[in-house]
C-alpha cells in the first residue's frame, strides 16, 4: 500500500511540475487572459487591465518560428499530449503550433495567414464568394482547412484578423472601415449578432483585434489603437494614447474573450499596505523576476518581502524533487497594492447660519476588476452621496469628515481611511433702514438712514425705475407722487439680506368741481359743488365764472344773465402751497324765436309749395315739418312739398331747443283738383272721306275753358285731315289738363323708288307693305326687266315682296318696271306703274 501511494503521489507531483514549469510562457484563457501580439521576431504579453509601463507589455519567452507573421492560440487540436492551450501560427502556408519545447509544422494547408482559434477550430480569412464578401475557412487539426461561410459586405474593411471563443467555437469578424461593425458567428457559420461601431479611425488596414472582458480592442496600422465597451447594439470607440512602439507595429493579435482578472484567484494577492510577503512553493535554490510593475523584493527565499506602489506580476523560482529527479518550479503572483485614498484638502465654508459644500475624495492606484466601496462619516450632516467620492454636506459647526474605502473578502478585505477638516464661519447680515420725507410741488425729497449690521456693501432700489444706488445713506428725489417699495440689499461677500419698506410720497392736490347743470337758458341759476382733493390743509378757493363774476366760497351758486359760452375756472392751493386749476364750460342759450314763410297758399294738386323757417340758431336741436298729409321732414329747412289730392292742409313746424322751451307754428294750404279730359282712342281718316268730330268724353263740374291746338275754343272740333290734335281744359283755379289724339291717313298707297337687297336688314325687299294703309282689301304686283319679262309677281298683301332674284339668281343692278293694282275698302281701286332701281 505504501509504495503504491508514493507512486501515485510522485506522478501527481510530476504533472504539477510540468504545468508550473510552462506557466508564464504558454498562453492562458481564463487564468491570465492577456492579449498576445507578434511584432517582428517577438511575441509580447500585454495586460490591457494594467497601465502601459516598462514591464507591460513584456516579451514572451517563446520566440515565434522563422517566417511567422500571424498568431493565435487555442486548445491543442493536433497533439493531445502537448501543453494546451498553445500558440498557433502559419509558416510556408501550413499550420504550425508550439508543443511546449519547439514549433511543429502540421503539413496542413491553412489558405490564410490571418487566423484565430478557439473551441476546437482555427479560422482563417480567404476570398469571399459574393461581391465585397469575406470568406472564412476552418481547420479542426485533421486535414487542410475547408471553406465555411461567406461574410457579406466586408469590402476589405479590416483589420485582417479573427478571434474565436472556447468552448463553443464561435468567432468574431470586425470591419473598421465605414460602415463599421463587429459580427459574431457560430462554429457552423451562422450570424449570431451584429454591433454597429461608432467612432474609430475609419480605415482597417493591417494590425489585429481582440475581444476581452466585453471590450473591443482594435489596431489599424498607421491609425492607432482604439477600444470601446460592447453594448447591446453599439460599440463606441475611443483612441488609446501612450501606446508603446512594439504594440503600434503589431502584425497580429491573439486572445480569448474571458475575464481580465490577470491570474486565478489563488495567484492574486491583495495588500492592504504597500508592503507584504510572498512565499515560493518549492525548495532551494530560490530566485525571482518582476515581470511587470514596480515591485521591489528583498529576502533570499522562500519568503520575500515585497514593497510596491502599482500592480506588479512577480515570478518566484524554486525546485522540487519528484521520483528522484529535481525539477524547476515556478510560482506566478499578481500583487495588487492598496488604493491611494485622499479625502481632499481642508476647506472653509462661509455661510449665513447654514453651510453647504461638497467633499472631493479620490481613489487612485486601483485595479479595474476590484470593487472599492466608499463611505463618509458623520452621516448626519451629509445630505446626498454618502457612498460616493463627492458627497454634498451641510455641517452645523467646524469638524472632520472621514472617508473609508473598503474591499471585499475576495480582494483583500481592506479598510482604508483619510479625513478632512471643514471649518465654518457665520457671516449672517441684518438689514434695516428709516427715512424722512420733505414734500414739494414738483418733487419730494427722501433722506434714507441705513441701520444694517455686519454688512460691507449696499444696493438701494427706490422702486421708481431709477438706477440702483450703492451709497450707505442715500438721498433720493421722487418726481412723481406714489407709494414706492424701497428695497435695500446688504451683504458682506458671503451673506446677503434685504428688506423692503413702502415709502408714501403722495400728497395729491387735484382741483375738481361738479355742477347741477352745464347748460341753461338765459337768466338761469347754476350750483357749483367742490369735489377737489387736498391732502395738505387748509385749502383756499378762487372762482372765475367767465362772465366777469367771481367767488372765494368753497361751493358757490351763480346766475347767468346773458347768453354765451363761459369757461368757469377754479384755482385751488394747499398749505405747501401748491396750486391746481380746474375748468368747466357752461353754455347759456338766449330766449328763442320762430316764424314760418311759404310762397303760395292756394295750389293745384301736385303743385310744389316752398316753405322756409326763420328761427334762433343758438341751442337749436332740430326742426320737424308735418304737412298734414302723412309727410314729415326732420332737421331741414327751405323745404319743397307737393300735395297730391285736393283739400285744405295745415302745415305744423316745431323747433326743438336743447335748453330753452320748444316753439311751434302752423299755416294752411288749399289744394284744388284738375279738370278731367279724355278724347278717346287714336283713329283714321280716309282720303276724301267724311270728317271726324272730336269732344271731351268726361264731364266737368263748374266753369271750365277749352283750348284746341288747331285754335278752336269750343267743347268740340270737326277734323277733316290726319294729324295729332290736343285739347286743354282749365278750371277757375287755373288748373289745366291736356289730352291728345292721333288721326292717321287711310285708304292710300306709298311705293318706294329703290331698294338694296344686300342682306343688311334695311330695304332688302321691294314692296309697299310697310307703307300701305289699313284700307287695302285687294292687291297684286308684277316686276318686269328691260326686255319685258316678268321676273316677280305676288297677290299677297302680307308677303315680303321682291328680293332682287329671279329663279334664285341675283339680278343685276339697274332699273326695273313694276305694275301694282290695289282695291281699297271705300270701294275705290288704284293702278300704279313705274320704275324701281335695284342697287347693289
Amino acid at each position: 500500500m505504501g509504495s503504491t501511494f508514493n507512486l501515485r503521489l510522485s506522478c501527481l507531483l510530476f504533472l504539477l511540475l510540468i504545468s508550473n514549469i510552462s506557466r508564464g510562457q504558454m498562453p492562458s484563457c481564463g487564468t491570465n487572459s492577456l492579449i498576445y501580439y507578434i511584432t517582428g521576431s517577438t511575441i509580447y504579453n500585454w495586460n490591457p487591465a494594467l497601465p502601459f509601463s516598462a514591464t507591460n507589455p513584456v516579451p514572451n519567452s517563446i520566440a515565434p518560428p522563422a517566417g511567422a507573421n500571424s498568431l493565435s492560440f487555442c486548445e491543442n487540436i493536433n497533439d493531445p499530449t502537448a501543453p494546451s492551450p498553445t500558440f498557433y501560427t502559419v509558416v510556408n502556408g501550413n499550420y504550425t503550433y508550439y508543443n511546449g519545447t519547439t514549433w511543429v509544422n502540421t503539413g496542413h494547408v491553412s489558405g490564410s495567414i490571418n487566423i484565430g482559434g478557439g473551441g476546437g477550430y482555427i479560422y482563417g480569412m480567404v476570398g469571399g464568394t459574393s461581391p465585397g464578401g469575406l470568406g472564412i475557412n476552418h481547420y479542426d487539426g485533421t486535414g487542410n482547412a475547408t471553406f465555411l461561410v461567406d461574410v457579406p459586405n466586408y469590402n476589405g474593411g479590416g483589420p485582417a484578423d479573427l478571434q474565436a471563443e472556447s468552448p463553443d467555437g464561435s468567432f468574431y469578424v470586425v470591419k473598421i472601415a465605414s460602415p463599421a461593425w463587429l459580427r459574431k458567428y457560430s462554429s457552423t457559420g451562422t450570424l449570431i449578432q451584429e454591433w454597429t461601431i461608432i467612432g474609430g479611425p475609419g480605415t482597417g488596414a493591417g494590425g489585429g483585434f481582440a475581444v476581452v472582458n466585453n471590450t473591443l480592442y482594435s489596431l489599424c496600422l498607421g491609425a492607432g489603437l482604439w477600444s470601446g465597451p460592447i453594448g447591446a447594439t453599439t460599440i463606441n470607440l475611443t483612441e488609446i494614447t501612450g501606446v508603446p512602439a512594439t504594440l503600434t507595429a503589431a502584425l497580429d493579435f491573439a486572445a480569448c474573450s474571458g475575464s481580465l482578472a490577470p491570474l486565478d484567484a489563488n495567484d492574486t494577492l491583495y495588500f492592504c499596505n504597500n508592503t507584504g510577503t510572498v512565499t515560493a512553493s518549492g525548495t532551494a535554490s530560490y530566485s525571482y523576476n518582476v515581470l511587470n510593475g514596480n515591485a521591489t523584493l528583498t529576502g533570499s527565499g522562500p519568503n520575500y518581502n515585497v514593497t510596491l506602489s502599482t500592480a506588479s506580476t512577480v515570478l518566484l523560482h524554486s525546485t522540487a524533487v519528484a521520483n528522484g529527479n529535481t525539477h524547476n518550479l515556478t510560482d506566478t503572483f499578481l500583487i495588487i497594492p492598496p488604493p491611494v485614498i485622499d479625502a481632499g484638502p481642508d476647506d472653509t465654508l462661509m455661510g449665513c447660519a447654514a453651510y453647504t459644500g461638497q467633499l472631493i475624495g479620490t481613489i487612485t492606484n486601483t485595479a479595474p476588476w476590484v470593487t472599492y466601496n466608499s463611505m463618509w462619516t458623520p452621516a448626519a450632516t451629509i445630505t446626498t452621496g454618502a457612498n460616493t467620492l463627492t458627497p454634498t454636506i451641510q455641517p452645523t459647526a467646524t469638524g472632520y469628515y472621514v472617508l473609508t474605502v473598503s474591499t471585499g473578502s475576495g480582494n483583500g478585505n481592506c479598510s482604508l481611511r483619510d479625513s478632512v477638516k471643514i471649518t465654518t464661519i457665520d457671516r449672517t447680515v441684518t438689514t434695516d433702514f428709516s427715512y424722512n420725507i420733505t414734500n414739494g410741488c414738483v418733487a419730494d425729497t427722501v433722506v434714507f438712514t441705513n441701520n444694517s449690521q455686519h454688512a460691507t456693501h449696499y444696493t438701494w432700489n427706490f422702486g421708481d425705475g431709477s438706477l440702483p444706488d450703492t451709497t450707505t445713506n442715500p438721498t433720493h428725489i421722487y418726481t412723481t407722487q406714489n407709494v414706492y417699495n424701497v428695497n435695500l440689499v446688504a451683504g458682506n461677500g458671503t451673506c446677503n439680506a434685504n428688506v423692503t419698506k413702502s415709502v408714501d410720497v403722495q400728497h395729491p392736490l387735484a382741483a375738481m368741481f361738479n355742477t347741477d347743470k352745464d347748460s341753461l337758458c338765459e337768466g338761469g341759476t347754476i350750483v357749483f359743488t367742490d369735489a377737489s382733493t387736498v391732502t395738505k390743509q387748509p385749502a383756499q378757493y378762487h372762482w372765475d365764472f367767465g362772465d366777469g363774476g367771481s367767488s372765494d366760497m368753497m361751493s358757490p351758486t351763480y346766475t347767468y344773465n346773458s347768453a354765451g359760452s363761459f369757461q368757469v375756472r377754479l384755482i385751488l392751493n394747499d398749505a405747501i402751497p401748491c396750486y391746481d386749476t380746474a375748468y368747466h364750460t357752461i353754455t347759456v342759450d338766449s330766449i328763442p324765436s320762430l316764424s314760418l314763410q311759404l310762397d303760395k297758399r292756394s295750389i293745384c294738386a301736385g303743385e310744389l309749395v316752398n316753405y322756409n323757417a326763420v328761427y334762433s340758431q343758438q341751442g337749436i336741436k332740430g326742426l320737424v315739418w308735418d304737412f298734414g298729409d302723412g309727410t314729415v321732414f326732420s332737421n331741414t329747412n327751405n323745404v319743397k312739398h307737393a300735395f297730391d289730392r285736393e283739400g285744405t292742409f295745415w302745415v305744423n313746424l316745431s323747433a326743438d331747443y336743447r335748453i330753452c322751451p320748444d316753439l311751434n307754428l302752423s299755416d294752411s294750404v288749399v289744394v284744388h283738383p284738375y279738370p278731367k279730359v279724355d278724347l278717346g282712342p287714336d283713329t283714321t281718316l280716309c282720303l276724301h272721306g267724311n270728317p271726324i268730330l272730336l269732344a271731351n268724353q268726361v264731364p266737368n263740374s263748374g266753369n271750365v275753358r277749352y283750348q284746341w291746338n288747331n285754335g278752336d275754343t269750343t267743347a268740340t272740333s270737326m277734323i277733316q285731315h290726319d294729324g295729332i290734335y290736343q285739347l286743354t281744359v282749365s278750371n277757375s283755379f287755373d288748373c289745366s289738363t291736356t289730352d291728345e289724339i292721333e288721326i292717321k291717313k287711310d285708304c292710300y298707297t306709298d311705293i318706294p323708288n329703290s331698294f338694296t337687297p344686300n342682306g343688311d336688314g334695311v330695304n332688302d325687299y321691294f314692296f309697299p307693305r310697310q307703307l300701305l294703309s289699313q284700307g287695302v282689301v285687294g292687291f297684286s304686283m308684277q316686276v318686269f326687266n328691260r326686255w319685258g319679262q316678268v321676273i316677280f309677281e305676288t297677290a299677297n298683301a302680307n308677303g315680303r315682296g321682291w328680293d332682287g332674284k329671279f329663279n334664285e339668281k341675283e339680278q343685276p343692278q339697274g332699273v326695273y318696271i313694276y305694275q301694282i293694282q290695289v282695291a281699297l275698302k271705300n270701294g275705290r281701286s288704284e293702278n300704279y306703274k313705274g320704275n324701281v332701281t335695284l342697287i347693289r
